[in-house]
């Protein structure tokens, strides 16, 4: 979606990922979704690099744990 966005944003966007702590921690049974949040993590950092130029920001939030059925 982000990619899709980019030529539509203007300098002082904002680009906001929610991402978790569980990319840096090993969580037993939550190895893809680990995975999945690191790569997150580490796509926003790269990011947040390209975009400077343009005037972006990349954000990044990473929530306390919730309570969710799964």
């Amino acid at each position: 979606m982000t990619r899709e966005l980019l030529p539509l944003m203007q300098s002082g966007s904002k680009v906001v990922m929610v991402l978790s702590g569980v990319a840096f921690v090993r969580t037993p049974e939550m190895s893809a979704y680990g995975a999945a949040k690191a790569a997150l993590h580490y796509l926003s950092l790269t990011l947040s690099e390209e975009l400077r130029e343009n005037g972006i920001k990349v954000i990044r939030v990473y929530p306390k744990q919730v309570a969710t059925p799964f």
